[in-house]
């Protein structure tokens, strides 16, 4: 297969007269046309084993021609700044690849996260066991001086 140098000339008032919305319609339109006419076809033919056998012949010059206009369609989206479907299905492919290493990072995440519950547990029953140890001091000291009180009340009896 020989390359092929394609040169692309743009008429510029044509986008400006139209807007690209209404372009890229059209030519979804007239390709899904085109698609499901040759799709019929195709039907048709394959119910004649003649049509068959003749097809089995010609696949490597069909297959050619089918590279080329997938050629020269990706040419022509990267004109128009247009989307293919492999580019589509790229894109898709990298939404999965993300979402899998997102999910892999979760799952290494959450043990880490429950090691910190932990800790943060372990800090506030230390907290409260500080409390505890000052409220006991404090209770120690008034039990003392409720003592206190009442060995100064039954000696002075």
């Amino acid at each position: 297969m020989r390359p092929y140098n394609i040169e692309v000339q743009i008429n510029k008032n044509l986008f400006k007269a139209r807007h690209l919305d209404a372009i890229y319609k059209q030519l979804k339109t007239k390709s899904f046309q085109l698609e499901n006419k040759g799709n019929a076809s195709i039907q048709q033919l394959l119910n004649h084993e003649a049509w068959v056998r003749l097809f089995a012949v010609l696949e490597p010059l069909i297959s050619r021609q089918v590279g080329k206009i997938k050629a020269h369609q990706e040419l022509l989206s990267n004109v128009l700044n247009l989307p293919l479907k492999s580019d589509m299905a790229n894109i898709a492919q990298l939404v999965v690849d993300t979402q899998e290493k997102i999910d892999a990072l979760e799952e290494q995440l959450w043990p880490l996260s429950d090691v910190r519950q932990q800790t943060i547990l372990n800090e506030k029953i230390n907290k409260i066991e500080a409390e505890l140890g000052d409220i006991r001091e404090m209770l120690a000291k008034v039990v003392h001086s409720l003592n206190e009180g009442k060995d100064m009340k039954n000696g002075a009896e």
